[in-house]
């Protein structure tokens, strides 16, 4: 009995873990599409993660952040304190 359940239990891990489920492969489709359309820049540009100015611990800097993110070169933004500064 206790081999039995063994061999079941190994069955079933093979067969539910050995293949992609199919969002996982619309997903890895629609990620390569989107990666061979972005150019180098936008690439890099998506590495780049500078805070929002709302919270500064170090030395700040004046730049223009809005400008960065139409061009793509921003991949996220770090410190921001309020909603309303999130969905600006």
């Amino acid at each position: 009995m206790k081999k039995t359940l063994t061999i079941i239990a190994i069955i079933f891990t093979i067969t539910v873990t050995g293949y992609p489920q199919s969002g996982d492969a619309k997903m890895k489709f629609f990620i390569d599409a989107l990666m061979k359309k972005m150019t180098v820049d936008e690439k890099i540009g998506q590495l780049n993660l500078p805070g929002s100015g709302d919270i500064v611990t170090g030395q700040a800097s004046n730049s223009d952040i809005g400008k960065k993110i139409r061009e793509g070169k921003v991949g996220g933004l770090f410190n921001i304190k309020t909603v309303e500064k999130i969905r600006a």
